[in-house]
């Protein structure tokens, strides 16, 4: 009968035990979440001041080489997915720019937009003289192909003369 009581508790502690360490790797899940959303809306908060402070004729848009001037739709239609609310930020990680990458020319700034794995997330680094600074956002609602079939078409209506 001893050792049964003996078992039953070692259990009943072990069991415990595991249930505190699990219940305070959630707590730092969500603080780390939390901070990483936070310091991404501080970005965004930066990069649309950027956006309000520069004369439209230094902005610029392109991708793949191309580059076209930007309008105020262009810019607002990005500004507009940065500032989501159904946004979320997962990762720091820069992503290398590749031939898709959507680069928004803002003075002596530069936002880039590359599309990550499948096309669901979209790497979004911010390069000032300052530096540089990059996350990886998944949102429920735009994807990279979506930011890029904008892209197209507004290259398409500026190369047209339809700007």
């Amino acid at each position: 009968m001893y050792r049964k009581e003996k078992r039953r508790s070692a259990a009943l502690y072990i069991g415990a035990g595991a249930a505190v360490v699990i219940c305070l790797a959630v707590i730092a899940f969500l603080v780390w979440s939390m901070a990483m959303k936070n310091s991404y809306r501080a970005l965004c908060l930066e990069i649309n001041d950027a956006i309000l402070a520069t004369p439209i004729e230094d902005c610029a848009i392109g991708c793949g080489g191309d580059e076209y001037p930007a309008d105020k739709g262009v810019l607002d239609y990005y500004d507009r997915f940065l500032l989501e609310e159904r946004i979320m930020p997962f990762s720091r990680k820069t992503v290398p720019a590749d031939d898709r990458t959507i680069t928004l020319t803002l003075g002596d700034n530069r936002l880039l937009l590359t599309g990550v794995g499948d096309g669901t997330a979209v790497n979004v680094a911010w390069a000032t003289p300052a530096g540089s600074r990059s996350y990886t956002v998944r949102s429920g609602s735009i994807f990279f192909s979506q930011l890029r079939a904008y892209y197209t078409n507004y290259a398409h209506r500026v190369s047209a003369g339809g700007n």
